[in-house]
């Protein structure tokens, strides 16, 4: 992040969808509302969007996405494989 930037996300959209991605809130600002703010802010630019959240896993602030009204509908393990020399 940027000096003066204390919270980024990535807003991915398709037809019908905005993915929010990789929401990330400096931990000197955290517990403010700046994620709330930041995801809100996504919700009102696409009011006739689905929009939904892409969490990893142990480190996620569920409740926090929860309180918010996201729902959990499923989960995806993502394997990355490369190719020895």
């Amino acid at each position: 992040m940027r000096a003066n930037q204390w919270g980024v996300l990535n807003a991915i959209q398709t037809e019908n969808v905005i993915e929010i991605d990789n929401l990330h809130v400096d931990d000197n600002y955290q517990k403010r509302g700046i994620g709330r703010q930041l995801q809100k802010a996504v919700m009102n630019e696409f009011p006739d969007k689905t929009v939904i959240l892409i969490a990893d896993g142990d480190d996620t602030p569920r409740e926090m996405y929860q309180k918010q009204g996201y729902q959990y509908l499923s989960f995806m393990y993502e394997v990355l494989k490369t190719w020895g020399k």
